[in-house]
């Protein structure tokens, strides 16, 4: 089985996809296991569309880049393919409460509007963005962005009851000493968890 060393500690090597609806501590995510030696990036260039997503090309790219895995929001249409294409995987999903996440999208997205269908005049077209999100037939942004969060949370619950390899840790696991082992044992790591790796938090908003 292939091992590799993370800052003295081996490991049985497997993939790790962080995933989430944006906002709720994919970043963090990324940083803390990037803290313990893991070269797990945060949404990694190119970006994938919610349509059109290949599973097969963004574990050909992980693997080329050598990389241990990598953490975006898009990665749900993808998990049960990758799953079946990869022996090797498991996935976190953080997951933070729908109202401030909506809040924090409404904030972040000022000018903007990537779950609905517009012709960009109330709203700047985000030709790089708008293709990664799902869109809905209704008339308020931020509605939108709700079903969006609410759909992800319901299948991301889904995903966990029939998966022993996905995990949903709420964002403030992240906040806590406990909060982080719980994240680390599901991962396998077995690395103490110093003040330094706690409450690794990106974009408080």
């Amino acid at each position: 089985m292939w091992q590799r060393l993370i800052k003295g500690i081996i490991r049985d090597f497997f993939m790790i996809i962080g995933l989430g609806t944006g906002r709720c501590g994919t970043l963090s995510l990324s940083r803390l296991l990037q803290k313990v030696g893991l070269k797990v990036p945060h949404e990694l260039s190119p970006v994938v569309s919610w349509e059109d997503g290949s599973a097969r090309n963004r574990l050909d790219l992980l693997n080329n880049s050598k990389l241990d895995g990598d953490v975006a929001f898009w990665y749900l249409n993808l998990v049960e393919e990758m799953n079946e294409m990869c022996d090797k995987i498991r996935f976190v999903c953080m997951q933070r409460n729908i109202d401030e996440t909506v809040h924090s999208y409404m904030r972040w997205t000022a000018g903007r509007n990537h779950w609905m269908h517009h012709l960009g005049y109330e709203w700047h077209k985000d030709y790089t963005w708008d293709q990664c999100y799902p869109k809905y037939n209704i008339d308020s942004k931020s509605q939108a962005c709700r079903l969006y969060c609410e759909e992800y949370h319901s299948r991301s619950m889904k995903l966990q009851e029939n998966m022993e390899n996905f995990k949903i840790f709420d964002v403030n696991y992240l906040n806590s000493k406990s909060g982080v082992k719980s994240v680390f044992d599901f991962l396998d790591i077995d690395v103490k968890v110093s003040e330094d790796l706690v409450d690794i938090r990106c974009h408080r908003s």
